[in-house]
């Protein structure tokens, strides 16, 4: 039977958690490495609900995408949701293992996915972004909505010319329009859109004043697909293993 350190190697093995980003604090939340593993559900976030379904399905490993943990932990509050499912996850047994940007940045990763789920060929890797390209021109309107539907977003939204035509696409999964340097980057590289989450205003503004184009899906869309994505790809690592991605994750947003 698997240990929880092979799920952890696993996922080690096709997205090191090396090359995890500075910031990140993806790894082994929450477990023992040498529990033998009942069940995998991968998910976005953890929620209680989250761990409710993981406990039905009968896993004991939770495959998440945003960290449970993210800053050292000073007390252990009840009172805070997260921490609610920190506690519940250990009196169920239930370890935790997040793969975030490890994942996101490796070659064949989330990015990658994504970047051909959206129709791109030729992609390559910036050094924040990946860059492909569309097989025939669309105007960015067309492609706004082409997107709403394919993840399904009703909370899409533009900057910039939507009668642009649009050729070279940029994308980042998440929060890439958090600062300008990605901004910035994927227009000196010639893009025509730039396709992220999480756009500020000075973000919004400068493509503006740039003519540059942004369509801007809501976070949990754009990472979405990491569930479908990682399920997979534990498959293809893991045998004799059952997997499960999560049915109860809703975006939060209304």
């Amino acid at each position: 039977m698997a240990k929880l350190i092979d799920v952890y190697n696993a996922i080690d093995s096709f997205a090191p958690y090396q090359d995890q980003l500075e910031y990140d604090n993806s790894g082994i939340k929450l477990g023992d490495l040498d529990t033998d593993v009942t069940g995998i559900m991968v998910t976005l976030d953890t929620t209680m609900s989250v761990i409710m379904e993981a406990k039905e399905r009968g896993c004991n490993v939770i495959v998440e995408h945003h960290p449970s943990i993210w800053t050292p932990l000073k007390s252990i509050d009840n009172n805070i949701p997260q921490n609610q499912c920190l506690i519940n996850a250990i009196k169920l047994d239930i370890a935790i293992i997040s793969a975030h940007t490890n994942v996101d940045v490796a070659d064949g990763g989330l990015n990658d996915h994504i970047a051909s789920m959206m129709g791109l060929k030729n992609i390559r890797p910036l050094a924040s972004a990946r860059a492909g390209e569309l097989e025939e021109p669309i105007t960015m309107g067309e492609f706004a909505i082409k997107l709403k539907e394919l993840f399904q977003d009703k909370y899409t939204l533009t900057v910039g010319n939507l009668n642009k035509i649009v050729k070279k696409v940029a994308v980042i999964s998440g929060g890439g329009g958090s600062d300008s340097s990605s901004l910035i980057e994927t227009y000196k590289d010639g893009c025509d859109v730039f396709v992220t989450s999480d756009v500020k205003h000075n973000v919004a503004r400068l493509a503006k004043d740039l003519n540059y184009g942004i369509i801007e899906l809501s976070h949990h869309a754009s990472e979405y697909p990491f569930i479908d994505f990682m399920v997979n790809k534990l498959n293809e690592k893991l045998k004799g293993i059952r997997i499960y991605g999560t049915t109860v994750l809703n975006n939060p947003y209304n």
